[in-house]
């Protein structure tokens, strides 16, 4: 503890245990970055691969935490701030992002169900394409009253074909 205590007093790191060795490796390595810093072999936005638990092997004594935030690279002590925490924060999003009111109705109904809608929602699509392309041959504003024309034709028709159908029962 004592050497702890001396060593925060001339500005050294100090290490989590008191052995001497502790100090030497901690006060060697802050030499070290300083020959790199020195050297310019430390590269800004680059990105590096780290062994497992890397964060426990920082130095976290006031003097490097310090550093850490004037660098603004305080994020480094995190040990929770992994490359597995952010592709999981990334597949959660991408599944946020994802979601299809359609599809999500559709997951809910029966086979029968599901085809009669996707049948509906194609004869819909094609119709509407088709009755919008006439439109766009002509040069011509669509307009609102266009567009309820457009449906209520369409329902009336919906409403011709299944008044048509003759259900039999066996």
């Amino acid at each position: 503890a004592v050497k702890a205590v001396k060593a925060e007093q001339n500005n050294e790191p100090c290490a989590s245990s008191s052995s001497e060795s502790d100090l030497q490796t901690v006060s060697q390595s802050r030499s070290k970055f300083q020959e790199l810093k020195a050297k310019h072999f430390i590269k800004k936005d680059t990105a590096t691969v780290w062994p497992l638990n890397w964060h426990s092997k920082l130095c976290t004594c006031k003097d490097y935490m310090k550093m850490y935030g004037n660098l603004d690279v305080l994020f480094l002590t995190d040990e929770y701030d992994t490359i597995l925490a952010y592709e999981n924060k990334g597949k959660v999003d991408q599944a946020a992002d994802r979601t299809d009111p359609f599809m999500d109705t559709l997951n809910i109904m029966n086979r029968v169900q599901q085809m009669e809608l996707i049948c509906e929602y194609n004869d819909l699509k094609t119709e509407l394409k088709d009755y919008l392309k006439r439109f766009a041959d002509e040069g011509t504003v669509v307009k609102r009253e266009d567009i309820q024309q457009f449906f209520e034709e369409f329902q009336s028709k919906k409403r011709r074909r299944v008044d048509g159908m003759q259900y039999y029962c066996s």
